[in-house]
């Protein structure tokens, strides 16, 4: 009976060592790994590696809850919030700006009531007056907007737009942000005057090489056009005195 519980005891005690033994070597592995960890995560902070993996995080977060602004401003349904979300992660490889800079731009496009069809055709030529003028994506985008809404352009013809004010500013004393003021004053009538955004853009040109930059340039052209619209202003009448009776503008000028 001593020999029987004697050998009780000592099979209970290698079986105790020998879990204690397994633990051990699981311990071991477990904290073999968590020096590792340390180690990788000292060094990803040493080569300022963790601060990109990190930035990287915040920026992906950044662009989903700026696409969620675009998403409820459009009310674009699945298949449209796919397609403007694709514009925006294109632009963001193949351009200096990123995707959540594109992103901007679509919302502002949508806010001036851009469908997510026109607000997708029109991001190109948004991110291209944006880079070629050095100024921000959004700022890009109410320009180009405001411009087709007063000269009556669907968003087919932004690309051309966004040369057209390109070329005003490269080819005048003024810069991007002048020019978008005159058209603020000047575009809505030049419009309804007859007047293209082309010929509107160059005779805006021509008064800002003169010192007539903004609003001011933008101001001055208004006037004329009320002006020459009115048959008994004394405008109409100078022309008059000067054997000039046209009511086009570009003709009057020439």
């Amino acid at each position: 009976m001593a020999k029987r519980k004697t050998e009780i005891v000592v099979s209970l005690r290698d079986r105790v060592a020998a879990r204690l033994k397994k633990m051990g070597r699981s311990v071991g592995r477990v904290i073999k790994q968590f020096t590792k960890l340390a180690a990788v995560t000292a060094a990803l902070g040493a080569t300022g590696i963790s601060a990109i993996f990190f930035g990287a995080i915040r920026s992906a977060a950044s662009f989903e809850e700026q696409m969620s602004r675009v998403r409820a401003i459009t009310g674009a349904s699945a298949e449209d919030f796919t397609r403007l979300k694709q514009a925006a992660d294109e632009a963001g490889t193949s351009t200096r700006f990123t995707a959540t800079e594109a992103a901007q731009g679509l919302e502002e496009l949508a806010r001036a009531g851009f469908s997510a069809d026109e607000a997708v055709s029109s991001l190109n030529p948004t991110l291209n007056l944006a880079q070629a003028n050095a100024i921000g994506v959004g700022e890009s985008a109410t320009l180009i907007a405001t411009t087709l809404n007063q000269f009556g352009k669907e968003a087919e013809y932004a690309a051309t737009a966004a040369d057209i004010l390109t070329r005003g500013t490269q080819t005048s004393a003024q810069n991007i942000e002048q020019l978008g003021n005159a058209l603020e004053f000047a575009g809505p009538i030049a419009n309804t005057a007859g007047l293209s955004l082309e010929k509107t853009t160059a005779i805006i040109g021509k008064l800002a090489d003169v010192g007539f930059r903004g609003e001011k340039g933008g101001t001055a052209l208004r006037n004329a056009l009320i002006e020459l619209s009115n048959p008994s202003s004394k405008f109409r009448q100078e022309l008059a005195d000067l054997n000039i009776h046209s009511t086009d503008f570009v003709e009057v000028l020439e």
